[in-house]
Formats: structure tokens, sequence, C-alpha cells
């Protein structure tokens, strides 16, 4: 564990994520550790999920509340992240969804987000107006499967899946370099795609989709 010395936390220096993610887990300067989280991260996500929002600031804003009370609650009891930058943003950009998802339905302001027909959007099957608990639940295992072997690519299909981010902020989110982010597309994209053939409930509706396309 990376342990502040008293000299090191009364000097002002900045902390690294590293030594933020030790220090939360330490009653004593937890408070502390978070403000330095906040201080380093807060301004980046408030402009995604600004983005996001579509200029709506106060949405915005709440929604960093709960991303940062979220990290607060996790990093507070559990090991930390292999990459705190690309597990905050993945935490961001996943309550922005639900927030999509739930107001889709009955705020205009998110009609025009592309919610549907993506990797990430359980199929709809034939004669049903929603998704089934089953097929969401399928895809959550994959992401969340997805998310162990490396973070940066559930990122990276939560951020393309929202369709409001620019590549300097997915770069930013996951620290690879823009001119890499294609190449790490496709493979978190075909990753997904294998994980999910493995689930009977979405390898069954690829192959009635396959079999609809033949003539």
């Amino acid at each position: 564990m990376v342990t502040l010395t008293n000299a090191e936390r009364a000097s002002g220096a900045p902390w690294s994520d590293d030594e933020i993610c030790a220090e939360m887990r330490d009653p004593a300067q937890r408070e502390r550790a978070f403000r330095a989280l906040h201080a380093r991260y807060g301004p980046r996500l408030l402009g995604l999920l600004t983005r996001i929002c579509q200029g709506d600031q106060d949405r915005a804003e709440d929604l960093l509340c709960r991303s940062l009370y979220k990290a607060y609650l996790h990093l507070g009891q559990s090991p930390a992240p292999r990459s705190l930058r690309a597990w905050l943003y993945t935490v961001a950009t996943r309550t922005a969804l639900d927030e999509l998802r739930q107001s889709a339905s009955r705020d205009p302001l998110f009609h025009s987000v592309p919610l549907d027909d993506d990797l990430l959007c359980a199929p709809t099957p034939p004669g049903e107006s929603t998704p089934t608990v089953e097929l969401d639940a399928a895809v959550a295992e994959v992401l969340t499967e997805l998310e162990l072997e490396d973070p940066r690519y559930r990122t990276l299909l939560e951020m393309e899946h929202i369709g409001l981010c620019d590549r300097g902020e997915i770069a930013e989110a996951t620290g690879i370099e823009r001119r890499q982010l294609t190449q790490y597309l496709k493979r978190a994209r075909a990753r997904f795609l294998v994980l999910a053939r493995q689930r009977p409930v979405l390898a069954a509706l690829e192959r009635g989709s396959t079999a609809e396309e033949r003539p």
C-alpha cells in the first residue's frame, strides 16, 4: 500500500492516483483524499457529463455528485481499480447511461441521444416493445467480464455508445493515445462479441438476426 508520510501530507504536494486510492481506505485521511480526487477529476468529469447532458449544467452537476458518491463508497472499502482515471470515467458514463435510459421516455432533452441499435443495447425480441430482463442481465454480465479483462474496453464501448464524446475525451478517459483509439475500439468490440456469443440468450438472438438477413 502506498501511504503518505505526515511531511508529505503537510507539504501540499499533489497526490498520485495510487496515493488517493490508498488514503481513501484510511478513515483518518479519507476526506482529504476525496478532496484531492475531486480537485483532479471533478472538472474533467463535469465537462464530459455536460456534453452528455447536451449543455444542461444542473443535470450534469447532479450526475457528477452521484458519480463521485459512488466512487467515495467504493474506494473507501474496496481494492483500488487498475486505473483510477479509466474507472472514474466508467462510473460517470455508466451513471449517465442509467439516467439517459430512465429519462428518454419522459424528457425531450434525451430523445436525440443514440441509445438504440447499439452493441451495448440488448436487442428487442420480435413482438416485444422493450428488451427483456434476461437480455439486459446477459449484456450486463458481458460488460462486467469485459471490464475485468481490461477496464479501458468497457469505458471505450460505453463512451462510444453515448455518441456525444469526442476522441479527445475518450483518450483522456482511457489513457489511450488518439491514434490508437480505432484499434483499441475494434478489439473491445471483438471481445464483446466473443463474450456475448457465450451467452445462449444473446447467441440465439444473433442467429435469429442472421437468419432474417438471408434471402
